[in-house]
């Protein structure tokens, strides 16, 4: 339903998610067929260990990553807020009033945000993410989450796998190298080296800041903003505590956090808050 409402712009933006698949695909040769192979009977337990390691971590981070893709964010339901009498407006404008987008001429219910890249209202929007081809926003933030994180466990996986393969290649003298493997073959492991180092540590300190956003219960772009409290107390409404907070977005089993599958709490309209005197924001 998502692709077919976005039509050929979403097929447009379809080269960052080709990209990143045909990167998984090439590293999958590399590690299995380069790296794994050739090694596994002078490395038998560790590679068998490896390999088993490396592909729970495709597997998560693929599910993950199309499931972000594919999963529709949510969008304003038809008849808000008229058949939402019970919603709240913990989020006002400065001047008093609810929140209407200015090019959808809709009424907004909180933490709800216009995208214009998807051209419509986002329900709690965090950001539009290019590399998922997708917003992010209360429907698929788990799965988002959970591609950053599965993205980083599967980097360091390659890393370590093959950090043994690097250091002995820079150690040996050229006419070992020459002997052992050919050039090209070393080269595409060490770059397999880069890319998950680049991977899994470039990417550890996004996926903590989205935890740590998790932790306070704000989206990238509530942090951007600032919660703007009416009372002087300054506290963000829907912060919750943590563990409510945590359970919000990954659900309340925690046996299930990390694997990519999604009850939703909520209905992306209402947002449980703290006391009514911490309770109103001005946007």
């Amino acid at each position: 339903a998502l692709v077919a409402m976005r039509g050929w712009k979403w097929w447009g933006g379809l080269a960052p998610v080709l990209f990143v698949l045909g990167l998984v695909g090439w590293g999958y040769y590399a590690f299995m067929f380069l790296l794994t192979i050739p090694s596994f009977q002078t490395q038998m337990i560790g590679r068998i260990i490896s390999v088993f390691v490396f592909h729970v971590a495709l597997v998560l981070f693929l599910a993950s990553f199309i499931r972000t893709i594919v999963t529709d964010p949510g969008g304003i339901p038809n008849g808000f807020p008229a058949t939402y009498q019970d919603h709240q407006n913990v989020e006002t404008k400065e001047v008093g009033g609810e929140r209407k987008c200015a090019k959808c001429g809709l009424s907004k219910p909180d933490r709800t945000h216009h995208c214009s890249i998807c051209k419509r209202c986002v329900l709690k929007m965090d950001h539009h993410c290019p590399w998922v081809n997708n917003c992010v926003g209360w429907g698929n933030y788990k799965f988002f989450i959970l591609f950053l994180t599965h993205t980083v466990f599967l980097g360091l996986t390659v890393a370590f796998s093959s950090l043994d393969y690097v250091l002995r290649y820079f150690w040996s003298s050229p006419e070992e190298r020459a002997t052992n493997t050919d050039v090209a073959h070393g080269i595409q492991v060490m770059i397999l080296f880069i890319v998950g180092l680049i991977f899994g540590g470039g990417l550890a300190l996004f996926a903590a800041t989205h935890y740590r956003f998790i932790y306070l219960n704000v989206t990238t772009i509530e942090s951007m903003m600032g919660h703007r409290v009416r009372q002087t107390r300054r506290k963000n409404p829907f912060d919750v505590g943590w563990r409510n907070n945590f359970q919000q977005v990954l659900g309340t089993n925690p046996w299930l956090w990390f694997i990519p599958v999604a009850k939703l709490n909520g209905d992306g309209i209402r947002f449980p808050t703290r006391e009514a005197e911490d309770s109103t924001l001005l946007v």
